[in-house]
């Protein structure tokens, strides 16, 4: 949290150091999603192939099944099917803007 008092250039620098590690980590992140996403397809044909009505199977001692989650439907798309593309489009431009902070070097 940060301190209470006037903003200091250690503060400014400590943002930008931090805003510059959580970049980092989404791009390693993405990267890490993609290098694993054809393994996971191969599991799941895997499954599929040998895991039977339960969806399971064991394989080099590892359980291999499919899991379930409550998927989350695009609110997007739900909306167009109850309302008009028109519509949508009209409250994504009524929206508000909403600020965010940037922090650049400034010139020399």
């Amino acid at each position: 949290m940060a301190e209470k008092g006037p903003l200091t250039k250690e503060e400014i620098e400590q943002w930008r150091d931090l805003d510059e590690r959580r970049k980092a980590a989404d791009r390693t992140k993405r990267a890490l999603e993609k290098e694993q996403e054809p393994l996971d397809e191969k599991i799941a044909a895997y499954i599929r192939d040998k895991g039977g009505s339960d969806r399971t199977t064991v394989h080099f001692g590892y359980v291999l099944a499919f899991g379930q989650r409550q998927s989350q439907p695009s609110w997007l798309t739900e909306f167009i099917k109850l309302k008009s593309v028109e519509e949508a489009e009209r409250l994504k431009k009524a929206a508000p803007m909403k600020d965010y902070v940037v922090v650049t070097p400034a010139a020399a």
